[in-house]
């Protein structure tokens, strides 16, 4: 988030800062810059030499950023002081003088009322004013919501997160949808999510809004997701649904606006640096939770739930549950075949041609939601930590044996948060690991084979070249060889809610670790021209291709971006995570390792003609980021080792920052037929 969450040191500072920037803009208006060239080349040089001279300061911790930001805060303050609306045009003028990341000095120690001067003075040839949709929406939003009656008042750059309008409007918004009850409140954002974003491959194109600005905020349907859940059954009067619906559309677009995650034009991946990265990845988390769900198709749900937990267990866990997990993917089907729409209600005895009305019934303890209970406590866009629909697929019903299912995108997610909550309850804790670890690596491995490819190599170990390792999935054919790098780990609740430390852990532990153990193998394959595992099996290089598959169970959102980890890889390859906490000493020790391994790799000379300042791009480019259900789609057209290699490597984006929206528009467009 834009808005300032640093220390009260920080947040002081930046305050003095815009203080000392309006004194000197007030004060420059009488600075006599003395006598200038009458050429307007020569007195734009001048002027260009003298405001660099002026304030130019190698040294100095004020940067471009921070200029950005005092523009950003400015804008905002016009809202009650028109008058400052010249100040910030000086101030996004002197941004365009100096480059990305200049050093100069800060308001505070510089001599910024003659930089002012200078700048006007400049600009009386120079009129054009570079447009800034993201700053235009978020002024905008926060003047709408102000004239409802929310409080927001600025701090650092932005709005302050603490502000109590994100509650008191986040209330508005479930006003309004209380007034539709629950049902017709997810009728109408299923119908409206896959009419805005786009509807395929069973589940809606949620993705980042890359339309040419300008344009006005996206509508926030992962926000009003979470809000819809926790809003009664029964509409509440007196109500006029489609100016409530439109109120609560209003409403939420304008305050996630005020978040300020949302990204505008097509070139948000270039924006993260190494001081930035864990507030890049925190804002990208946020994001994903506020615009988007966790979905995939239903089809895919019953032989996922078989091939990841197996059912080998199934006598126990009958004893244990009343069900197995044969009887959970039984459910799935039957919703499936129950259900030819979105939202609808469902009843134990739409299960009966797949279960007992006993097994359904005590799947339904461990299944369904509670009437009152999902998200009860979500009251702001910050409370993805409280948000709990997730966890399972259906929601009790005030008539009996009766239940709603929210969407059949999201029944797939859920059912498997369910069964592992389940689960955990029954099995030790040794037989969890198991499953966390090797479950994902049976489920793409048994995916592969119902699409006819069988894996080359499952779960084999080697040492090598001084290295162990182990491979999780690999296929291959004449010309292709891809690595499946396989981590269950999900993007958590904390990160979800924008915690940058939690970001940049997930991003780390789930699409990193797989990357460099994937490049690991790739590295020895190139150089060996072979790996050797531990039980004989031998893979030869033999010239051909090879790409990287970072594998999670669910979908990472805007982390699942690969051009995004193009962008970051060399930066986190120079990068060493710090403790402050003696918790995190041993997790924050293994991060270190992936960092390390991810360096030695990535900028491994492979005698391959590459320079070492391209290396890391060049080696970071042949690489996929998927979810088990982003795997599974492609698989249904592409359905050899190269076919499905040459959709992973495409070099095009339409900057998305969605798996699916990214397969979508190529497929529409042509482009896979290149």
């Amino acid at each position: 988030m834009r808005s300032t969450s640093g220390s009260y040191e920080e947040q002081e500072g930046f305050e003095a800062e815009l203080a000392a920037v309006i004194k000197a803009f007030d004060a420059s208006a009488d600075f006599d810059l003395g006598e200038l060239p009458t050429a307007l080349v020569d007195r734009s040089e001048a002027l260009s030499t003298r405001l660099r001279n002026l304030l130019v300061r190698n040294r100095s911790n004020f940067t471009t950023r921070l200029l950005d930001e005092l523009g950003d805060r400015v804008s905002l303050e016009e809202i009650e002081r028109p008058d400052l609306n010249a100040l910030r045009k000086l101030l996004d003028r002197m941004r365009g003088s100096f480059p990305t990341g200049t050093a100069i000095a800060p308001p505070t120690q510089g001599h910024w009322s003659e930089a002012f001067a200078i700048v006007r003075e400049a600009s009386r040839y120079q009129t054009y004013e570079v447009p800034n949709p993201r700053r235009d929406n978020l002024r905008t939003a926060l003047k709408r919501l102000r004239n409802r009656g929310h409080d927001f008042p600025l701090l650092g750059p932005g709005v302050d997160p603490q502000s109590p309008g994100f509650t008191t409007a986040t209330t508005a918004v479930s006003t309004h949808l209380s007034r539709m009850g629950r049902l017709n409140a997810f009728r109408q954002l299923v119908g409206a999510a896959r009419a805005v974003c786009g509807y395929e491959f069973d589940v809606v194109l949620f993705g980042r809004n890359s339309s040419i600005p300008p344009r006005e905020p996206s509508y926030p349907f992962g926000f009003l997701w979470q809000i819809a859940a926790a809003v009664p059954e029964v509409a509440v009067t007196p109500n006029d649904p489609p100016n409530d619906w439109a109120e609560a559309l209003d409403i939420a677009r304008d305050v996630v606006a005020l978040v300020d995650v949302e990204t505008y034009g097509q070139f948000w991946t270039l924006g993260a640096d190494y001081e930035t990265l864990q507030s890049f990845l925190g804002d990208a988390t946020l994001h994903d939770h506020l615009f988007s769900l966790q979905q995939w198709s239903p089809h895919l749900t019953p032989i996922f739930l078989e091939s990841f937990f197996s059912k080998q267990r199934d006598a126990e866990l009958r004893d244990q549950l009343g069900w197995g997990i044969e009887d959970v993917a039984n459910a799935v089907r039957a919703l499936i075949a129950r259900t030819r729409h979105s939202p609808c209600l469902v009843s134990t005895g739409d299960f009966s041609r797949y279960l007992s009305l006993q097994v359904a019934g005590s799947l339904m303890k461990d299944f369904a939601h509670l009437s009152r209970s999902p998200n009860s406590a979500y009251t702001s866009p910050f409370d993805a930590s409280k948000s709990d629909l997730m966890f399972r697929p259906l929601i009790e019903t005030d008539v009996p044996n009766t239940y709603l299912m929210p969407s059949s995108e999201t029944i797939g997610p859920a059912f498997y948060e369910a069964t592992m909550i389940a689960l955990s309850r029954v099995l030790s804790q040794r037989d969890m690991a198991d499953l966390r670890g090797q479950g994902l690596e049976r489920a793409v491995a048994e995916l592969l084979r119902f699409r006819s490819i069988k894996p080359t190599v499952v779960g084999l170990r080697y040492k090598q070249s001084g290295q162990d390792g182990e491979c999780d999935v690999v296929v291959g054919d004449d010309r292709t060889i891809i690595f499946f790098e396989c981590k269950a780990k999900a993007v958590t609740r904390s990160a979800m809610q924008g915690d940058r430390n939690d970001a940049l852990f997930t991003y780390l532990e789930g699409v990193t670790a797989a990357q460099a153990q994937a490049l690991q193998h790739e590295t020895i394959l190139e150089r060996d021209g072979y790996l050797e595992f531990e039980d004989g099996t031998r893979l030869e290089k033999l010239g051909r291709r090879v790409v990287r598959v970072s594998m999670t169970l669910h979908d990472h959102g805007t982390l699942h971006d690969r051009f995004l980890f193009a962008q970051l890889s060399s930066l986190i390859a120079s990068a060493t995570v710090g403790a402050t906490d003696p918790k995190e000493v041993k997790r924050v020790t293994k991060l270190n390792e992936i960092i390390v391994r991810l360096r030695d790799n990535l900028g491994a000379d492979l005698d391959d003609g590459t320079e070492p300042d391209e290396r890391f791009w060049v080696r970071a480019l042949p690489t996929a980021l998927l979810s088990y259900s982003h795997l599974a789609t492609l698989l249904v057209e592409h359905v050899t080792p190269s076919a499905l290699a040459k959709v992973l490597s495409k070099p095009a984006t339409f900057a998305t920052g969605s798996v699916l929206k990214e397969y979508h528009f190529m497929r529409t467009q042509g482009l896979l037929e290149m």
